[in-house]
């Protein structure tokens, strides 16, 4: 069909082109039956004159072929006879072909075999030919004949007298077609005494049969017993489909060698100093494989935008790639490298371009290269009409009927909205075409929704524009909420949206509609994040029922964590105990502890300071933490000793320091404890923390030098007359580390009244 309205658009310019002014005028000017009837004969013998010329000197193949067609269309004699003298010439080739592949055209066409009989002798002359393209066309064109019109041809073509290139060029025509007479012909040559027509033969029939070169004879005979039973139609049917695995085959072979070659050209790419990657892509970029191309273009996105920099003018120029994958990723490239400045190309270039997919990769590039240059602090200066046009554009795609387009329009538009320049009329303008592309989507109940809500609600959260945006969207984002839209992220898109526009008034209506309760995570974390920012002592309580309860534990932990910065001492500690009944996470208890005591020494509350010290001494103690437990015993330690609640709380701790001291083989500061146990007569013989240190001195576990040491700092303590039962605990305890010969010291033991 494009070859016949090719034919029609020749034979138009034709006429126009070369119909003198003096025939035209008297064409129109002619009045009767017979001058209009010369007319039509004079322009017949034009047209035939035209094509005649433009088959036998047209300027280029498809001239020459057009023409062919169009004197074959005509279907009658004269016209015929044209075709036939171009295909029977002997010294221009080119109409040869023309007139082939017109044939083989006019075959798909539809053309009656009987109507193409005049053709057959010039074929068979064109098959004899030894330019092979030429030869081949003509095979392909004799299709359009019963194998019984031309065996005789065929027959006479592969004898053994004949030279070997005529041989060649029937076995050729044999080949291609599908009747089991023509590929038994073929079987005969097998058997030729010439080798290289036995191979060609081989070849052939592989071809046409996927058998290997060298199949037997019984082989042979098997597959044209089963050919007879077929006919020309199955035959055909089983070739094409021969065909097209080996098509695939073919294309899987391609496949693996192309990424054999980009896996080198990786590694070749790795190796390269930094210095010389720029000219390295420059020279892939140029390659005349599109693969390559491809390759160089997906490593230029993912170099720095210093050495892209000299990648500039190849980049461009591949927008006008002959490949359109090539100028896709051009253009996605492009996007990520607005400081190259692309702008006004990809405007040209957009301009021009055909390709619906392609056309919106580069609106997509230069709607991100405008926002680059007219952002602040940009020093790339563009004329404020490309933004103009940027913007009329992105309002032409976001109205488009399909829904990713629509996306990528409005998409644009938001970036053009965050920059300045537009008067509030325009603001208006562009902010109500996306809400306007919303509405009609809701109604619809489209698949963007979400995504143009989104938009909406980063409109209200930045640039320029956020409070005209805020008063035109803050009412849809509360109405979603409200009526609990079905849709996930539509509701996620009003969540943040709100939050953007006043936090204030969003934790209120979040409350109204318990939103900790939505079935999005993604909204319940909105939720959460903002208790966090603003949240008040009300929000702990489902913040605490979320806690563990959805997989956003660690995040609602922090949201209360930042709640409880906010509060006094005292109401972190009784929130502590309450967490501790209910069996919390101990770490959770511990940071809650630790704020909650950093709070007490900034407020000066010694007795809450005291409880809370001793409560981490003993949470650090529970967990084998002795270095942390005794930085709390020391606090306590230096608290002032005069005080209640100090006292109290270092006489909680005693035993358990007693335990962290051996631990960290901190001895003075257990003979400290133990002296002061003496002195004040808190200990006894039976103490249990007298247990503690012998079980420590009958570990076999513990170094005898260890036992000694706590033995040696005991040596400075005194005791009463009272507690003489000391020196017999020492005495018990010295037994459990002596060895033979060992100098112990003697403890001197002083006595008071």
């Amino acid at each position: 069909m494009r070859g016949i309205i090719r034919v029609i658009m020749l034979l138009l310019f034709c006429l126009n082109s070369w119909i003198p002014c003096s025939t035209a005028q008297s064409a129109e000017e002619a009045l009767t039956d017979d001058s209009d009837k010369a007319v039509v004969e004079d322009e017949s013998s034009r047209q035939l004159r035209i094509y005649s010329d433009a088959l036998l000197r047209g300027a280029s193949d498809g001239i020459r072929q057009d023409a062919a067609m169009g004197l074959l269309i005509r279907k009658d004699e004269v016209s015929h006879k044209v075709l036939i003298e171009a295909l029977s010439s002997t010294d221009n080739s080119p109409a040869r072909m023309a007139v082939c592949r017109a044939l083989i055209k006019g075959r798909s066409l539809g053309f009656a075999a009987g109507a193409m009989d005049v053709f057959l002798l010039p074929l068979v002359t064109a098959l004899k030919s030894p330019e092979v393209p030429l030869s081949r066309s003509a095979a392909e064109a004799m299709l359009v004949f019963r194998f019984d019109q031309i065996s005789a041809a065929f027959s006479e073509l592969t004898q053994t007298e004949n030279d070997k290139k005529l041989r060649l060029n029937a076995i050729y025509a044999l080949q291609i077609r599908a009747e089991p007479e023509a590929l038994r012909s073929l079987v005969k040559l097998l058997e030729d005494a010439d080798p290289e027509i036995v191979r060609a033969a081989e070849l052939a029939l592989q071809e046409s049969f996927g058998m290997p070169v060298g199949t037997g004879k019984d082989v042979w005979a098997k597959i044209l017993a089963d050919l007879n039973k077929k006919n020309p139609t199955e035959i055909h049917r089983d070739r094409l489909l021969r065909q097209e695995n080996r098509l695939r085959e073919v294309q899987a072979d391609r496949d693996r060698w192309q990424k054999l070659y980009i896996d080198t050209l990786d590694k070749e790419f790795e190796l390269i100093d930094a210095a010389a990657k720029t000219a390295y892509l420059q020279d892939k970029l140029g390659s005349e494989l599109p693969a390559i191309r491809l390759w160089s273009l997906d490593k230029v996105q993912r170099f720095t935008s210093l050495a892209a920099t000299g990648l500039r003018e190849k980049l461009l120029s591949l927008l006008s790639d002959d490949n359109r994958q090539v100028r896709l990723a051009t253009a996605k490239t492009l996007s990520t490298m607005s400081a190259l400045n692309p702008a006004e190309k990809l405007l040209d270039r957009y301009q021009q371009e055909n390709d619906p997919q392609v056309a919106a990769a580069i609106f997509e590039a230069l709607g991100e290269a405008c926002f680059f240059a007219f952002s602040q602090g940009s020093k790339i200066t563009l004329p404020v009409e490309i933004k103009t046009q940027v913007l009329q554009l992105a309002e032409g795609y976001t109205s488009k009927d399909d829904s990713e387009m629509s996306k990528k329009g409005a998409e644009v538009l938001r970036k053009m909205l965050e920059l300045d320049g537009l008067t509030q009329k325009e603001t208006e303008h562009y902010l109500k075409i996306i809400q306007d592309r919303y509405t009609i989507e809701t109604e619809k109940k489209g698949t963007i929704r979400g995504e143009l809500l989104t938009i909406m609600a980063r409109l209200c959260g930045q640039g320029s524009k956020r409070a005209v945006a805020v008063q035109m969207y803050s009412k849809l984002f509360e109405s979603v909420l409200q009526t609990n839209d079905d849709n996930n992220l539509v509701r996620q898109a009003a969540a943040t949206g709100l939050v953007y526009a006043d936090k204030t008034a969003a934790i209120q209506l979040f409350r109204q509609v318990s939103i900790q309760n939505d079935s999005s995570s993604a909204v319940r974390q909105i939720y959460i994040d903002l208790a966090g920012q603003i949240g008040t002592v009300d929000d702990l309580q489902w913040l605490s029922g979320l806690y563990m309860a959805n997989g956003q534990g660690e995040q609602v932990w922090l949201a209360m964590v930042s709640i409880f910065q906010r509060q006094d001492a005292s109401f972190i500690a009784n929130w502590v105990m309450r967490m501790e009944q209910n069996q919390t996470n101990s770490d959770q208890i511990r940071e809650l502890l630790t704020i909650a005591e950093q709070k007490a020494a900034v407020q000066q509350d010694t007795k809450l300071l005291c409880d809370l010290q001793v409560r981490l001494f003993r949470w650090y103690s529970s967990k084998g933490n002795y270095e942390q437990a005794a930085l709390f015993r020391e606090k306590l330690s230096q608290g002032s000793r005069s005080n209640e609640f100090v006292q109290n709380a270092l006489h909680q701790t005693d035993e358990m320091a007693i335990e962290a001291y051996l631990q960290l083989r901190k001895f003075s500061n257990v003979a400290e404890i133990i002296g002061d146990l003496l002195r004040e007569n808190r200990i006894t013989a039976t103490s249990e923390i007298l247990d503690r240190i012998g079980l420590f001195m009958a570990s076999e576990k513990i170094p005898v030098d260890d036992k000694r040491l706590l033995l040696r700092s005991f040596s400075e303590l005194t005791i009463s007359n009272d507690q003489l039962w000391w020196n017999e605990k020492v005495e018990q305890w010295k037994s459990f580390e002596v060895t033979e010969g060992a100098d112990i010291p003697k403890i001197d033991i002083n006595t008071k009244k």
